[in-house]
């Protein structure tokens, strides 16, 4: 026994010795240098005090690192210290390093989670502002319910179908009894008033059990005889040719499923009005036979009305847009995202019934105008 005692202190006193000779980071000796096998690996800091390790906020605390060794062949491993302020780029809390690659967190019981967190994750939209959706989209391509098959969704809230018994319509021709635009173009109303014009929409296929449809919808013209000495209209055709788009039914409420171009005439013209329609809709009665609480949202090109010229009622024929720019209808919306304002904004309503007094003949558009000169003056509002 006393010959083992004897033997490990001679081993240790040797290992004393050895680190004495380690090289220190001030004089100049490498750091973190691998040595041969059975040797030392640096880490060019010794196990004295070390007053010339500082933190990053300049205190000096003495700084002491025992001599652990990790290597399998009883050398120091640089590997069993860890630094916690984010440059070992195997950071584990409890002094384990596992070796996934570089750390984005660690784990506060040392085991680094390899799990990659979404911050793009989708959150329905089902439950919101304390208003529980019973149906429609969740905003994550799911649904938040589904309604019987009497009722629709209607605002996330499921309600009586009371177009259950709509028939099919197909054929079905509308044409409207009101047609006013409200601002910015509502001007161009008084124009409308004087012309013998009506919007028609025409169903051209109907799906019952799918709540699908086709339509068009266009302007329309009215011809006219005398009967018994009254101006009597005759029939109802397209003038020019209409837009097709589909159509959706949620109750009795038609929705339109896309974008159409919509030429209007006001009045006497020497061209349409040139109308994009982005958004409409209406509601049938439950026996198909009119519509009412009709909307058209869409824009009106500016640069298609600096050659337009319209017969204004008191003013004779002129340029609208040289009209719109003296009434101060300036361009409001960037149609094409572009980020010019070059369009003006247009909406309209309407309201109609059913007519048998349609005829499938297109009927062409001539200029009722003399051209006018052309104005493409910037407008100032």
């Amino acid at each position: 026994m006393k010959v083992l005692l004897c033997c490990a202190t001679s081993v240790l006193l040797l290992a004393c010795g050895e680190k004495a000779d380690s090289p220190s980071k001030s004089d100049g000796g490498d750091i973190g240098t691998s040595e041969t096998a059975g040797e030392d690996q640096d880490l060019g800091i010794p196990d004295s005090d070390v007053d010339d390790v500082r933190l990053p906020d300049g205190s000096g605390e003495d700084l002491r690192l025992p001599d652990v060794d990790r290597g399998p062949d009883g050398s120091d491993a640089s590997v069993g210290v860890d630094i916690l302020d984010g440059s070992d780029a195997f950071d584990a809390t409890d002094g384990t390093d596992i070796p996934d690659g570089p750390d984005v967190f660690d784990a506060i019981d040392g085991t680094d989670s390899l799990a990659e967190v979404d911050v793009e994750a989708c959150i329905p939209n089902c439950l919101a502002d304390d208003f529980e959706k019973e149906c429609g989209d969740d905003g994550c391509g799911e649904l938040c319910g589904i309604c019987d098959a009497e009722e629709y969704c209607s605002a996330g809230t499921c309600a009586a179908d009371e177009c259950l018994g709509l028939p099919d319509l197909t054929g079905t021709i509308y044409r409207s009894t009101s047609f006013q635009l409200s601002e910015p173009t509502d001007a161009m109303n008084e124009v409308w008033a004087v012309s013998k014009r009506v919007i028609l929409l025409e169903i051209v296929t109907h799906d019952q059990a799918q709540k699908t449809l086709v339509i068009k919808l266009g302007l329309g013209v009215a011809s006219e005889e005398l009967v018994a000495g009254v101006p009597t209209v005759t029939e109802y055709n397209f003038a020019p040719e209409p837009g097709q788009v589909q159509a959706a039914l949620q109750g009795c409420e038609l929705i339109f499923a896309e974008a159409l171009d919509l030429p209007l005439i006001f009045g006497k013209m020497n061209k349409p009005f040139p109308v994009t329609v982005y958004n409409g809709k209406c509601i049938l009665a439950s026996d198909g036979s009119s519509l009412s609480s009709g909307e058209l949202h869409g824009v009106v090109p500016d640069e298609g009305l600096q050659d337009l010229c319209v017969e204004i009622p008191g003013m004779g024929v002129a340029n609208l847009h040289w009209f719109f720019n003296l009434a101060h209808i300036c361009p409001g919306v960037d149609s094409d995202d572009d980020g010019l304002v070059d369009s003006h904004e247009f909406a309209a309503q309407f309201k109609g019934d059913s007519t048998a007094l349609f005829q499938p003949a297109i009927v062409g558009v001539e200029p009722e105008v003399e051209q006018c000169v052309s104005h493409d003056e910037v407008c100032v509002d």
